[in-house]
């Protein structure tokens, strides 16, 4: 059995991913970047490799999509209600924020737990472009830790829904976010992907699951 892959590098980000987000944030830092295709899944920055059972890189952006009978504006809605995030993701079990819906500049703190372990992180809302994309940082302690956010897009009588994330945890403060992350959720920054990988999987099923009831 073959399987292919193929894989491009260059010293400069590859826009075309989050291209509206790029705006937000200065990554330009990192000392290069690559994409990944494997089957139908969409580019990923700075791959994260398995060859022969080993890990190479590590990876800086995922996202996952998944296919939801319903119309974008009705999707758009739930998903900027930020209230529901506790409802959906395994880890973020709560969210705090003022008013029903989350607009652009809107603030909001999102409260997680992985094990015995509790913490809470704060979140700005960077993309509220209905209803086509919404996107949020995330910080710990005036730190940046993530890029997180959902495109929609029309796809037959439903809407395809795309959650991506993007690690932030660069320049300075870097290990120390990278160290906070380690003890709170027990998670190697190198793993942190694939966990969040995982994560995505589960909160689109369930925002499906509830739009769609």
């Amino acid at each position: 059995m073959t399987f292919g892959l193929t894989v491009s590098c260059s010293t400069k980000p590859q826009r075309g991913v989050l291209d509206s987000v790029y705006d937000f944030e200065q990554l330009l830092d990192k000392p290069s970047y690559g994409r990944l295709w494997s089957g139908r899944s969409t580019p990923a920055q700075c791959g994260r490799i398995r060859i022969g059972g080993k890990s190479v890189g590590r990876l800086w952006e995922i996202q996952e999509s998944a296919l939801v009978n319903s119309g974008r504006e009705d999707l758009y809605a739930a998903i900027s209600r930020v209230r529901n995030i506790g409802s959906w993701s395994p880890e973020c079990f709560a969210v705090w924020h003022r008013g029903p819906v989350a607009g652009a500049g809107a603030r909001f703190v999102g409260f997680n737990r992985r094990g015995l372990f509790v913490w809470f992180t704060t979140c700005r809302v960077v993309v509220a472009d209905a209803p086509a994309e919404f996107a949020f940082k995330v910080t710990t302690f005036g730190l940046p830790v993530a890029l997180w956010g959902y495109r929609l897009e029309p796809e037959g009588a439903g809407t395809r829904v795309t959650e991506y994330w993007r690690d932030l945890r660069t320049g300075p403060g870097a290990r120390l976010t990278e160290l906070l992350g380690r003890v709170f959720t027990g998670t190697r920054p190198t793993d942190r992907a694939e966990v969040n990988r995982a994560g995505m999987r589960s909160t689109l099923q369930r925002i499906k699951t509830a739009v769609e009831a």
